[in-house]
C-alpha cells in the first residue's frame, strides 16, 4: 500500500511536471513564432527609423531652401528700395526741370510781349517818321 501510494504520488508528480512543462512553458513552435514576430517588429522599427531619417534630411533640405529664399527675398527688397529711392530722385529732378521749363516759358512769353511792344513802337515810330517825311517833302 505504501508503494501504491508512493507510485500514485510519483505518477501525480510526473503528470504535474508534464502539464507544467507543456502548459506553463512555451513550446518550440511558440518560441519560433515569437522570434518571427520580434524579427518583424525589428524590421518595422528599422523601416520607421529609416523613414524618420529621410524625413529629417528632407526637412533640413527644405529649411536650407527656405533660408536661401528668405535671403533672396531680402536682397530683392533692398534692390526694390534702392530703385524706389532712385525713381523718387528722378521724379524730383523731373519736377524741378518742369518748373524751370515753365519759368523759362513764362520768361519767353514776357520777352515775346516786350518784343511785340518794341515792334509796335518801332512801327508807330516808322509811321510817324513817314508822316513827318511826307510833310517835309510836301513843303
Amino acid at each position: 500500500m505504501v508503494s501504491r501510494k508512493f507510485r500514485n504520488r510519483v505518477v501525480l508528480f510526473i503528470v504535474f511536471l508534464y502539464s507544467a512543462v507543456f502548459i506553463g512553458c512555451a513550446t518550440t513552435k511558440q518560441v519560433r513564432s515569437l522570434e518571427e514576430q520580434v524579427g518583424q517588429l525589428q524590421e518595422i522599427a528599422q523601416k520607421a527609423q529609416q523613414t524618420a531619417d529621410e524625413a529629417k534630411a528632407e526637412a533640413q533640405r527644405c529649411c536650407n531652401v527656405s533660408t536661401q529664399n528668405a535671403e533672396r527675398a531680402e536682397a530683392a527688397a533692398l534692390k526694390a528700395e534702392k530703385a524706389a529711392a532712385t525713381a523718387e530722385s528722378a521724379a524730383s529732378k523731373a519736377e524741378s526741370a518742369a518748373l524751370k521749363a515753365e519759368n523759362s516759358a513764362s520768361l519767353a512769353g514776357h520777352s515775346a510781349n516786350t518784343a511785340n511792344q518794341a515792334a509796335s513802337k518801332a512801327v508807330d515810330m516808322a509811321d510817324k517818321t513817314e508822316g513827318i517825311y511826307k510833310r517835309i517833302m510836301e513843303k
